[in-house]
């Protein structure tokens, strides 16, 4: 079983906002999406609008996240797969109160790898 959290995102008088997100164990991102579209499609009641469902997991033993996201908005769009490190992630609040929900702090996290590394005079360099 791997561990996922979601959050939507959803209008409130004009201005984009999110409930607390929803902690998921699933044994694929497949069943994970199904299981958050909905859960987050019977949890936002009108006067709001659902606008996005975000799907968080996290690489154990690496500094990345991986989301998946889906524009509830429009009928049959199909799920974004992306890959950020925590560090970026943090500046959004609603990535961040998933991870806060996984149990993932940038301080635990391992650093991120370098570009260049230069080892007894050789130099190498990751692919990106």
């Amino acid at each position: 079983m791997t561990t996922f959290a979601s959050v939507a995102l959803f209008s409130r008088d004009g201005r984009m906002t999110f409930r607390p997100p929803r902690k998921e164990a699933s044994d694929t991102v497949t069943q994970a999406r199904k299981s958050a579209a909905r859960h987050w499609n019977n949890a936002i009641k009108l006067p709001d609008k659902i606008g996005k469902v975000i799907l968080v997991s996290h690489r154990r033993g690496t500094s990345i996240i991986d989301l998946s996201e889906r524009d509830m908005r429009k009928p049959r769009s199909a799920w974004i797969d992306y890959s950020l490190e925590i560090v970026d992630a943090i500046r959004q609040a609603n990535i961040q109160a998933c991870m806060i929900e996984l149990g993932i702090t940038p301080d635990t996290a391992p650093p991120p790898l370098p570009d260049i590394l230069t080892i007894n005079g050789a130099i190498y360099r990751r692919e990106i």
